[in-house]
C-alpha cells in the first residue's frame, strides 16, 4: 500500500510540475482567446475576484518556511524592494499619466495600480 501511495504522490508531483512549467503558455493562450474572442470571456468577468483569490492562495501554498527565513536574512534587499514598489512605481505611474495627459481620475487609478505589489497588478 505504501508503494502505491508513493507512486501516486510522485505522479501527482510530476503532473503539477508540468502544469506549472507550462503556466506562461496557458496565460498567453487565454490572453489571445480574450483578445480575439472577447465575447467568449465577458460572461466570466464576475469570476475575476475569485480567480485572483485562487491565484494568490496557490502562490502562497508554494512557499516554505525557508523562503521566509531568507527574507529575514537579507533585510537590505527587502528595503530596496519596498522603496521601488511604493516610491518609484507610483511616481512612474504619475509621470506617465501626466505625460499622456490622463484625466485626474485615471491618474489616481494609475498611481493606485502602480502601488500594488506583485503579479496581480
Amino acid at each position: 500500500m505504501d508503494y502505491e501511495k508513493s507512486l501516486f504522490l510522485k505522479q501527482r508531483s510530476l503532473m503539477l510540475h508540468r502544469i506549472n512549467t507550462l503556466f506562461p503558455l496557458w496565460v498567453l493562450l487565454a490572453s489571445l482567446i480574450a483578445y480575439f474572442f472577447p465575447t467568449s470571456i465577458v460572461p466570466y468577468k464576475t469570476q475575476i475576484t475569485p480567480l485572483l483569490i485562487g491565484v494568490m492562495f496557490f502562490m502562497g501554498v508554494t512557499l516554505h518556511f525557508t523562503d521566509f527565513a531568507r527574507v529575514f536574512k537579507q533585510p537590505k534587499i527587502i528595503a530596496i524592494t519596498v522603496a521601488l514598489q511604493f516610491l518609484i512605481m507610483p511616481l512612474s505611474a504619475y509621470l506617465l499619466s501626466k505625460l499622456l495627459g490622463f484625466s485626474t481620475e485615471l491618474l489616481v487609478g494609475m498611481v493606485l495600480v502602480g502601488s500594488v505589489s506583485g503579479g496581480t497588478a
